[in-house]
């Protein structure tokens, strides 16, 4: 068994078992609770600017606190616009469903990704998209040739075309931070073909701050990128998908069509 598996259940033995275990405070009494940065809370502070926060209504673009934070957060990862989801797993879905507008297109994406394993299927079930996982190395780099070897080289019609690469940092399996060197490789591979590119970005402040870079340089290789507030951060929930303008006005549509 790894040893994230082995932490995760022993954290939840103890959740479940421990008097002392307080999940609705802001912090633990007697254990750190492993199971998944997911579980972190928000501070005082965070707690006191959301209930002050300015508000109004999304659907008319007229909540200033919404509007502010999704313009600060465009700017902050190198993007031309950014809309708030609920979830990260919207926030992919979304991405998806822009890469992929006809139905039975194919997205290529690492085997051990959080979109292909732990996103309840959605690319297929709801983006209608044919995924094609590509085995991943130790380090959490797809092997390039073969993600080369994925993309056909011709077209015929009953050929499934493949319209995009699904890139993540850090990555599910093992939560390496994979190398800028790397994902600029995808980049031009995607480029010599015409592909679009999304980065899985959910965890990327981790992933920038390990490699001492701003947060618009580990994105800079994605047409679109998604980030998580709800992880490390503390917030209670709320994801970002940033890309162009014209990806951002269609996610929005979206966004709308999938609930959010």
């Amino acid at each position: 068994m790894s040893l994230p598996r082995r932490l995760y259940q022993t954290a939840a033995k103890q959740a479940k078992n421990t008097p002392q275990f307080i999940s609705t405070a802001t912090h633990f009494t007697d254990y750190a609770d492993l199971r998944s940065d997911t579980v972190t809370q928000p501070c005082a502070k965070m707690r006191d600017a959301a209930a002050n926060a300015v508000l109004g209504d999304d659907t008319f673009g007229d909540c200033p606190t919404t509007n502010k934070f999704e313009s600060d957060m465009a700017a902050l990862l190198g993007k031309e616009a950014a809309v708030l989801t609920p979830t990260g797993t919207q926030a992919n879905l979304i991405a998806m469903m822009l890469m992929a507008p006809f139905l039975g297109s194919s997205v290529l994406l690492s085997e051990k990704s959080h979109i292909l394993d732990v996103e309840k299927g959605g690319i297929s079930a709801l983006a209608r998209i044919v995924p094609k996982s590509i085995p991943m190395a130790e380090n959490g780099e797809m092997d390039l040739v073969a993600l080369e070897g994925a993309i056909p080289k011709y077209d015929k019609l009953n050929v499934v075309p493949v319209v995009g690469i699904a890139m993540e940092t850090p990555t599910y399996e093992m939560g390496r931070v994979v190398k800028p060197e790397y994902l600029d490789k995808i980049a031009k591979l995607a480029k010599k073909y015409k592909l679009r590119t999304h980065i899985d970005g959910a965890r990327l402040w981790n992933a920038a701050s390990y490699l001492e870079i701003d947060l618009k340089d580990a994105a800079a290789q994605g047409d679109t990128v998604s980030v998580c507030m709800s992880k490390g951060l503390g917030c209670p929930a709320g994801s970002i998908l940033a890309g162009s303008e014209k990806d951002i006005r269609q996610a929005r549509e979206f966004r709308k069509m999938l609930g959010g």
